[in-house]
């Protein structure tokens, strides 16, 4: 009976407890909506961000105190635009962010082409003598016939008659390239470009003598021409009929003149212009730029010539007046005792003396030499007497007389007027040795020659 009643009681605690659970089924049958779980938030961002650059669109990265490392974004491997420097390459940093910055593959592209600066220009190179030959040749003629030059490391050096007219002669300057005419604003004591265009050009001295500029007056204004668009330039000093080369050259000597800077196009050096007299011919000197000038003082007698000469030219002596029978050596010492070099250069500022000597000539000479020489008959020289016999009257020569040189002649650096001779001159082997044989322009002719003979008939 008593386990009867046990399972009674349990079999009503079994369904009790269904009872107790059917209310739960049936809210679990409700059709209102559970709150769901909220969706993982995933980052949408293309390039990395960084704690300066946060992408504002990316649900992630732009939370607030969001965690960047978690930026799903990479740095594509071509940027968007072509940078306008040559990419840098792998593993190396950029030179312009420093060790402590992010490494180049953390920075968004647009920042890495910003922080990288353009490649400047390149100066231009600036204008030089090396690069850029000024002036490519000058010459200077007369009646058509070439003035004699000498070249020196760029600086150019004329000879002429000092007595000759200014208008006889003719400029022909060939610029180099890159190189122009150029008007400049004139500074005291300049030869500059006064007026230019591509077929005339005037050049000026902006030197004062007596109160008065040479640059005011027409005389002194050199005019060039060109016909090839301002390469190659001709003419002269056109309105300077009354004026001698001579005369002009006294004008400016005294004065340190130099071509203009910017003559020859912007940039170009100033040149030293050297003028130099003596007493028969007028030296004119357009040194290259920079070109070292020094002072050589000849000393004749109780009076000095001074000359401006380059560095490196062959050392010149003036022609002096010789008196007949007259002949000059030049000294480097005052006491006459050391002959100058036949070799010397300008290297120095120097001294130079001369010793004027008188030709031993006896007053009555025995009639055998001379007055044969004067009569026409064929002599021969066997003596520096007879050298002296001869340079004094050769003048007085006839067509067929043969004077023949009959032993070795040495001048010692004796200098003399070129030789007027009608005959026939036989050197018998023999040689004329250390004499210098100075232009002449007392010729049939009137035009200057040099050598030992002038005049050949």
């Amino acid at each position: 009976m008593k386990r009867t009643l046990r399972r009674i009681a349990s079999l009503l605690c079994a369904l009790s407890l269904c009872l107790t659970l059917l209310p739960g089924m049936a809210r679990a049958e409700d059709p209102s909506p559970l709150p769901e779980e909220p969706a993982a938030i995933e980052c949408i961002c293309q390039v990395p961000c960084t704690e300066d650059a946060v992408n504002p669109e990316c649900p992630l990265c732009s939370l607030e105190g969001a965690d960047l490392t978690l930026c799903l974004g990479v740095v594509p491997e071509t940027p968007a635009e072509e940078p306008t420097e040559p990419e840098a390459p792998a593993g190396e940093p950029v030179d312009e962010i420093p060790a402590e910055e992010p490494t180049e593959s953390e920075i968004p592209v647009e920042e890495l082409a910003e922080e990288v600066p353009a490649e400047e220009p390149a100066e231009p190179e600036e204008f030089s003598e090396d690069t850029v030959s000024q002036l490519g040749n000058l010459n200077i003629t007369s009646d058509n016939n070439t003035v004699t030059k000498e070249t020196v490391s760029g600086s150019y050096i004329f000879t002429a008659p000092g007595d000759s007219a200014v208008t006889d002669y003719s400029v022909t300057a060939t610029l180099g390239s890159g190189a122009e005419l150029t008007a400049t604003t004139p500074n005291d004591n300049e030869l500059y470009v006064a007026s230019v265009d591509s077929t005339t050009a005037q050049l000026k001295f902006r030197v004062k003598v007596n109160d008065e500029y040479l640059s005011d007056n027409d005389m002194f204004t050199l005019t060039l021409t060109s016909a090839d668009g301002g390469t190659t330039w001709t003419g002269g000093f056109t309105n300077a009929t009354l004026l001698t080369l001579d005369s002009l050259a006294d004008s400016i000597s005294n004065f340190d003149i130099s071509l203009a800077a910017g003559a020859l196009g912007a940039g170009s050096a100033s040149r030293d212009l050297l003028v130099n007299m003596d007493d028969v011919n007028v030296m004119m000197v357009l040194c290259a730029p920079d070109t070292t000038v020094y002072t050589v003082t000849y000393m004749v007698e109780n009076s000095a010539i001074e000359w401006k000469l380059p560095a490196g030219m062959d050392m010149p002596t003036p022609q002096l007046d010789l008196g007949a029978g007259e002949s000059v050596t030049w000294y480097t010492d005052p006491d006459h005792q050391n002959a100058l070099d036949a070799n010397a250069i300008v290297e120095a500022n120097t001294t130079i003396y001369a010793d004027i000597t008188s030709s031993s000539v006896d007053p009555d000479p025995e009639p055998n030499f001379l007055t044969a020489l004067k009569d026409g008959d064929d002599v021969t020289i066997d003596s520096m007497e007879d050298w002296n016999l001869f340079v004094q009257y050769s003048a007085s020569t006839q067509a067929g007389q043969v004077v023949t040189l009959g032993m070795n002649i040495n001048c010692q650096n004796a200098s003399y007027e070129s030789l007027k001779f009608y005959g026939d001159f036989n050197g018998g082997n023999n040689t004329i040795s250390n004499a210098t044989f100075e232009a002449t322009s007392d010729t049939p002719s009137g035009e200057s020659c040099c050598g030992m003979f002038a005049t050949l008939r």
